[in-house]
């Protein structure tokens, strides 16, 4: 330890230099007595400033260490917990009455010994952090049973560092206890998690072999009672459906396990496909279905599909469930444009029987509805409004009800959704085409306003009418003109009653230059418009799908507007006939679901072998090659999953698409088959269009690779 500063130790030097000098002389020079008197009188001079200085500067050393020692004293003893004073080599000089009590030992038989001897865990201290100025540095040791944590404190100007002990034993059990707790709770939310799974696939397993038999069934040659037994068969199953996927989503939400995919997808595709789905049961009620996405939705973006397609279809279903009259109406609008990200509100809107102001801030609570009588008349579980909430609010946005009863209600969420980087918000769909002139012909202004909208952006001339009587007069006007129409869309319920009366004049009066005649009708009218007669040139099933009406126009008005009919219904089968025939592999250990795939695929005119899990299907791939693969996740001896993997590192057929065919809901699903080698992911139950169109995609895919 120093004790003197630089100054004190030149004087000091000086002082011997002095001193030595001196003796020198008297040893080498004859001096006087005189002048030997003068030379000690000089040292001793010397000597005495030298000792004078020094004492200027230690005495007040010694006191301010007698005072912070006598100050120290005070507090500890009034302190009930641990205090010790150390010096900056680490043992002890003065310790308070809790601090013995702590290391079991006198004030005189702690003092002087290292504090390390005294508390083990001191040995990890970084001392020269401590030793400086104003620093404090913290560690916790183990004492007995008992834990502490010390605190050191160092000083400016003080030879002193101060410990300061506190009793955290309880602290420490808490803490304990909120780990076991979170262990027991994450252990809690991964057994769940495993429930869910496992639940999802043991119910929809069997979910697939009722509702796609049942399809099957409606397909086939039954009675009217048959066909009615089966349509609630259907019915039933599909309700029962919701319920388990509400329930499962619900169980998601509640153990923290809601995640959402961030891909790319179409977002009019979504609606367009949510509008489809609902169509045969909105216009079986007779109600309007009007879907209208504004062009200036950017074409792509990056989200959720599914997550998305469910809050629309559960906002739809609500509207169906309560509607007896009038319209059911979607409208997707842009609400901002910020860079790369674009917010988007989806409404929809209906004619039913509305909700009282009083009911509506409990619409969205977990198994609550404004009718919660045992009585009422429409059922539910409360749970689909409570999910989509949770879903829209992790898309960034929320739900919001605006309704009066009898004067319908409009249910409105919001999304926000990052724009690819190299996002082309428009398809140019028909170059050839642009500033043709389109004529519609129909009712339903929400109608009128979507197809108007489509027309209109992509640069064509287009004027909408009511009824039959307004667009044969503007046809007049505009053959008069020299400005005539090259496109009539017709809705076949505005001219249900004359259609073809109607038709024939307008043949009649469009002969010198013809008009493409496109007719648009509900699912339930579709066969009594194709029917309708020779003089229609195309067919559209409302709700109208953009891309559908984009490619039926081109095709309809040919190059430079040029006419292309279809004159006959074996015209219009010839273009909808199906893919040529394929060799497919179902891959499947669940034998109903091996029937259901093999009948779905047969039906379609496609070859069908099955294998029972991966291990066979690599060797009946051995044995002969396929053209597509369906391909069952969850079986025994080797799952989808591996068998995919064997395939794709294979010598035998490592490029065949395979489909990967599951019964859990989770998220990542898709993901996990992407990431094993399948092409593509369907979720049981599907419904016979959607396997094949799954199955037609990628047998498209394949030839066009192959040409």
């Amino acid at each position: 330890m120093k004790f003197y500063n630089i100054k004190h130790t030149c004087l000091s030097a000086d002082f011997f230099l002095l001193l030595g000098l001196l003796l020198y002389l008297t040893s080498t020079i004859d001096l006087s007595v005189t002048a030997f008197s003068i030379l000690i009188t000089l040292c001793s001079v010397t000597a005495v400033w030298w000792l004078a200085a020094f004492s200027r500067r230690q005495l007040p050393k010694q006191k301010k260490a007698g005072d912070e020692n006598l100050t120290f004293a005070k507090i500890a003893r009034l302190n009930p917990n641990p205090l010790l004073r150390i010096d900056r080599q680490g043992f002890v000089r003065l310790a308070n009455a809790a601090a013995e009590r702590l290391l079991r030992g006198s004030n005189e038989s702690i003092l002087g010994l290292p504090l390390q001897d005294l508390i083990p865990a001191c040995g990890e201290l970084d001392w020269t952090r401590i030793e400086q100025a104003n620093t404090a540095c913290s560690l916790t040791a183990p004492i007995d049973s008992a834990f502490y944590q010390f605190t050191f404190q160092g000083f400016k100007d003080s030879q002193a560092i101060h410990v300061y002990g506190s009793d955290i034993t309880e602290q420490k059990k808490t803490e304990e206890q909120l780990r076991n707790a979170l262990s027991s709770a994450h252990a809690e939310v991964k057994l769940k998690s495993e429930f869910l799974a496992t639940m999802s696939h043991e119910i929809r397993t069997p979910m697939n072999g009722i509702l796609g038999m049942t399809e099957l069934l409606l397909d086939s040659d039954l009675t009217e009672e048959q066909i009615d037994n089966a349509k609630i068969i259907l019915a039933s199953g599909e309700s029962l459906l919701s319920l388990i996927n509400d329930i499962l989503d619900f169980s998601k939400i509640e153990a923290g396990k809601l995640e959402l995919e961030h891909t790319e997808f179409d977002l009019r595709s979504c609606i367009e496909e949510v509008a489809e789905l609902f169509a045969p049961r909105i216009q079986g009620k007779g109600l309007e279905f009007p879907v209208y996405v504004e062009p200036e939705i950017p074409l792509c973006v990056m989200g959720d599909p599914g997550r998305f397609k469910q809050i629309v279809t559960n906002l739809v279903s609500n509207a169906v469930k309560f509607t007896s009259q009038g319209e059911i109406r979607i409208h997707c609008s842009l609400v901002d444009l910020d860079g790369s990200f674009a917010t988007i509100r989806v409404d929809v809107c209906d004619t039913g029987i509305g909700i009282p102001k009083d009911k509506q801030h409990s619409l969205f609570e977990s198994f609550t509805q404004a009718d919660a009588s045992t009585t009422r008349q429409y059922g539910g579980t409360g749970l689909g409004l409570s999910i989509s909430l949770q879903l829209a609010q992790a898309m960034g946005g929320l739900i919001a009800v605006h309704s009066n009863p009898g004067a319908g209600s409009l249910f409105s969420f919001g999304a926000r959704f990052q724009r690819p980087v190299e996002a082309d918000d428009e398809h140019v769909l028909f170059e050839n085409h642009r500033h043709c002139r389109v004529l519609l012909c129909m009712s339903n202004e929400s109608n009128q306003r979507g197809i108007r909208a489509l027309f209109a952006n992509w640069k064509c001339e287009t004027l909408a009418v009511n009824d039959a009587d307004q667009a044969l007069e503007l046809i007049r006007f505009g053959r008069d003109a020299d400005r005539h129409f090259h496109l009539l869309l017709l809705d076949y319920d505005t001219v249900r009653s004359n259609l073809e009366s109607f038709l024939q004049t307008i043949r009649r009066e469009t002969q010198e230059h013809p008009i493409a005649i496109l007719l648009m009708s509900g699912v339930h009218d579709r066969k009594k418009a194709q029917d309708s007669g020779f003089a229609i040139d195309g067919f559209l099933t409302k709700p109208v799908k953009r891309e559908q009406l984009a490619r039926l126009t081109r095709k309809v008005l040919g190059d430079e507007y040029k006419i292309k009919r279809e004159t006959t219904h074996a015209d219009r089968a010839a273009a909808n006939a199906p893919n040529s025939p394929k060799d497919i592999l179902v891959v499947e250990d669940n034998p109903v679901n091996q029937k259901l795939a093999t009948r779905m695929l047969e039906k379609a005119g496609h070859r069908v072998r099955v294998a029972e899990n991966g291990k066979a299907a690599l060797a009946a791939l051995r044995e002969r090659r396929c053209d597509l693969i369906l391909m069952d996740c969850q079986m025994p001896v080797m799952d989808g999953y591996e068998a995919t993997a064997e395939i794709r590192r294979g010598k035998v057929a490592p490029d065949i698409p395979i489909i990967g065919l599951t019964a859990n809901a989770l998220q990542g699903d898709r993901a996990t088959c992407l990431e094993a080698g399948m092409n593509d992911y369907l979720q049981k139950p599907y419904k016979p269009a959607e396997l094949l169109a799954k199955v037609n995609q990628w047998a498209a895919a394949q030839a066009c690779e192959s040409d």
